[in-house]
Parts: structure tokens; C-alpha cells; sequence
């Protein structure tokens, strides 16, 4: 009986410890949710509406990760602080959150480039409990160029690019070495984004800097823009020779043999020798055998 009893109090405690292991630990009661409104794409600087719930507290915070940043999360509105940690985003009595994300407004945002990107929300008194959103964010293009570029006096040059995310025009101004405005164009852009603008040069010979801005992109472009003294000669070496009359094209019926040349006879197979052998020494047995 007393080895009985044992046997059952192990198996208790056995099975004690088994319901510890199996059951996980408990946490904190609630969770928290996050979306947004859009189509699941933005361009980076646009603002993002988000919105959710909160039901473990009112201590919520908000980070991003993705390609250029830490992997563990930065502040939502400074790209270089801290790994790991996010910004306060106020909760409203009845547990639910809204926050208009200003992308022009975050720091350091020259980090971000055409990818996609996670928006997590957490509540500090039980960070383990989380709820992420991804985006995919674009970087909007935004480049100009000349020509042609170096140009000479009176010669007509033509400035195009493309500047998405720019409602009205882009402003372009041709500076000189020492830092003087020399002429302002506005370009309107299209629909599609694209713009052009075209001058006559009426410069002194020296080498410009043309710089286009963007007010909604908070984006500055700079190219070097060559005002020549005169146009660089070409050399006659590289200028093709064309000839009024082609010349005649012969051509056969039939392939000849290149001049000059002999065809090379094909190899005689070993096999071929090797028959004849043995039909040679067949006809010499079958003689043998009829003087016999």
C-alpha cells in the first residue's frame, strides 16, 4: 500500500508540473489594433491617416522599420532616434486612437526609399502585445536635364525632367560661379508630372549651375550647365566615308572553293581496311577448299 501512495504522489506532482509547462503564462488583458486609409500605397512625405484601439491602457506608442532603418523600430517622426523605441499617440476614453502622420515633418526621412515599410503600435504596460500595418512607400522622382549641354551662343536649350507630387510648377534658377541668380524660370508640370522649358543662351562662356526646386518635395536638383566659347571642332578621322556609287555585289550559283585553297580529302575510316582483309582472305579459303 505504501508504494501505492508513492506512486500516486509522483504522478501528481508529474502531472502538476506538466499543466505548468502546457499553460502559458498570463498577460495583460486587451490588445491593440492598427489601420489606415488608403489603397496600400504612399509616397513617402504624404500624410497617413492611422487609426485603432487600445483596450490594455492609454500609454500607446508608434514606430516604423524597414529598408534603411533599424530593424528593431525607430520613432515615427525621428528616423534617427532611438531602436526600439516609438512616439506617445493619445488614446480617447473609449479606448480607440487616431494619428495624421505628417511625412514632410518626420526627421531624417532621407532614409526611406522605394520599398515597403511596418507601422507598429504597442501599449507600453504590455509592449509584447503589438498590432503592425505595412505600406509600401515611394519615393517620388524628381530629376532635370540640359540640352544640349555644353551649348554655345544663341543655341537653343531645352530643360525636361520629371517631378512627381508637384502640383503646379517647378522653379529653376541659372546661377553663375559666384553664386549670382543669372536668370528664374517657372516650368508648370503635367498630370503626369513631367515638365520642359526651353531659353536661347545669352550667356558669358563659363560653367553654370542649373538648379531646379520642388516647394512640395522640399527637394533641390543641381547640374552643371557649360556655356562654350565656341563649338569643339570635329575630326575628319571619325566622320564616315560614303561613296556616290555602291559598289557591285557578285555572287554564284554554285559554292566554289576559296582561292588559293584545297579541300582537304575526308579520312579513310580503318574499318574499310579491315573488310577487305577479311573478304580477300574469304575468296583465298574458298579456293582452298575447291582444289581440295
Amino acid at each position: 500500500m505504501g508504494f501505492v501512495r508513492v506512486d500516486a504522489v509522483i504522478t501528481a506532482i508529474l502531472l502538476l508540473f506538466t499543466v505548468l509547462l502546457v499553460i502559458p503564462p498570463a498577460s495583460a488583458t486587451g490588445t491593440v489594433s492598427i489601420g489606415y486609409s488608403g489603397s496600400g500605397g504612399a509616397y513617402i512625405r504624404d500624410n497617413i491617416f492611422f487609426s485603432g484601439i487600445d483596450t490594455i491602457g492609454s500609454n500607446l506608442s508608434i514606430r516604423i522599420s524597414g529598408p534603411g532603418l533599424s530593424p528593431m523600430g525607430v520613432p515615427l517622426y525621428d528616423l534617427n532616434g532611438e531602436p526600439g523605441s516609438g512616439d506617445p499617440v493619445p488614446v480617447s476614453p473609449d479606448g480607440s486612437w487616431r494619428l495624421l502622420w505628417m511625412g514632410s515633418s518626420t526627421k531624417g526621412l532621407d532614409k526611406m526609399k522605394t520599398a515597403r515599410y511596418y507601422f507598429t503600435v504597442y501599449d507600453t504596460a504590455s509592449p509584447e502585445v503589438t498590432a503592425t500595418a505595412s505600406i509600401m512607400m515611394k519615393k517620388a522622382e524628381f530629376y532635370i536635364t540640359a540640352s544640349p549641354n555644353p551649348a554655345v551662343a544663341a543655341d537653343y536649350v531645352v530643360l525636361t525632367g520629371i517631378a512627381e507630387r508637384v502640383s503646379t510648377n517647378v522653379k529653376i534658377d541659372i546661377v553663375d560661379n559666384a553664386g549670382r541668380v543669372y536668370r528664374t524660370f517657372f516650368a508648370p508640370v503635367s498630370d503626369d508630372g513631367y515638365f520642359n522649358y526651353g531659353f536661347h543662351v545669352d550667356m558669358e562662356p563659363e560653367t553654370y549651375t542649373i538648379v531646379a526646386t520642388s516647394p512640395s518635395m522640399n527637394t533641390t536638383l543641381r547640374i552643371p550647365f557649360v556655356v562654350a566659347q565656341s563649338r569643339a571642332p570635329v575630326s575628319s578621322a571619325t566622320l564616315p566615308v560614303v561613296t556616290d556609287t555602291p559598289s557591285a555585289v557578285t555572287a554564284t550559283a554554285t559554292p566554289t572553293s576559296p582561292s588559293g585553297t584545297t579541300p582537304t580529302p575526308a579520312p579513310h575510316s580503318p574499318f574499310l581496311a579491315i573488310a577487305g582483309l577479311l573478304v580477300v582472305g574469304g575468296l583465298a579459303a574458298l579456293m582452298q577448299t575447291s582444289r581440295k
